[in-house]
């Protein structure tokens, strides 16, 4: 962890354009105007929020997140049923500064959503943020093998996306290949399924076993026949998986299906809402 507290993130600029947007003193007055009941100030709020794309959106968390140090607040606390932090939308964004910030300021590193589905590391991992994965688990202690109340893991949802840095690294900081989800899908199958010739490579040369059987009775050569993938074919004849050891067999473990995570839309639907004009 680091030692010394960051200091907080620039405040926002106008969408590619010269003029400076002070967007937080607006948002800090319409924050005070809920709190004191103005149903306009919420409608108002709304309207500024259905208008933000993701990049402005995010700006709009990083403006929250400092109004919840200054006024003691946690900043784990999310905007809506779906559980969704600010850390898990900075992790999935590649915001650094934010994501520090909120580390530093007592963010939950393995905090899940409501449905235990999705995770910082995960959603970091999910989108290729090689520099957030790092800082998660170099620097914050993040768990590697953190597990999704279905059983994916962080080098799961890289695979499935093809993002071969991330899943090197986190195979070097100790992911288990082996890992299987409810469905009985390690992460070699996940990357078969989802075409991703490269990463199916890398995870065979680690160990990756070819052998494990899902839920459906389908094996990783069977969803690379079905999804007429011949590269991927080519792969499974040319190259050789390292034999996996006794603890990465005993490691192979079920937890259950896919998700598919709408951060951005999830804050903002959520954002613009009484449980907001409460924080």
């Amino acid at each position: 962890m680091a030692d010394d507290i960051p200091p907080p993130p620039p405040a926002a600029v106008a969408d590619g354009a010269d003029v400076v947007v002070d967007l937080e003193q607006r948002v800090r007055q319409l924050m005070m105007s809920i709190g004191q009941g103005s149903e306009d100030a919420v409608r108002e709020l709304s309207i500024l929020l259905e208008s933000f794309n993701q990049e402005q959106l995010v700006d709009f968390l990083e403006i929250m997140a400092r109004m919840y140090v200054e006024n003691g607040t946690s900043v784990d606390m999310s905007g809506g049923q779906e559980g969704i932090t600010m850390l898990m939308v900075a992790a999935s964004s590649g915001r650094m500064d934010f994501a520090r910030y909120l580390l530093a300021h007592g963010a939950t590193v393995g905090r899940l959503d409501a449905a235990g589905s999705v995770f910082p590391l995960m959603l970091a991992a999910e989108s290729g943020e090689l520099e957030m994965c790092r800082l998660l688990v170099e620097e914050w202690a993040a768990e590697v093998n953190q597990q999704a109340i279905d059983g994916t893991t962080s080098l799961m949802s890289a695979s499935s996306e093809g993002r071969l840095d991330v899943v090197i690294y986190l195979i070097d900081h100790g992911a288990e290949v082996q890992h299987a989800d409810a469905e009985g899908y390690n992460s070699l199958m996940h990357a078969v399924k989802n075409g991703k010739t490269e990463v199916a490579r890398h995870l065979l040369t680690n160990g990756a076993s070819t052998d494990q059987v899902g839920t459906d009775g389908k094996r990783a050569r069977d969803l690379a026949e079905e999804g007429g993938l011949a590269e991927m074919m080519d792969i499974f004849r040319t190259t050789t998986a390292a034999e996996p050891t006794e603890a990465q067999r005993s490691k192979t473990t079920t937890n259950s299906s896919s998700r598919d995570v709408m951060v951005a839309l999830t804050m903002r639907r959520n954002c613009g809402s009484q449980t907001i004009g409460r924080m």
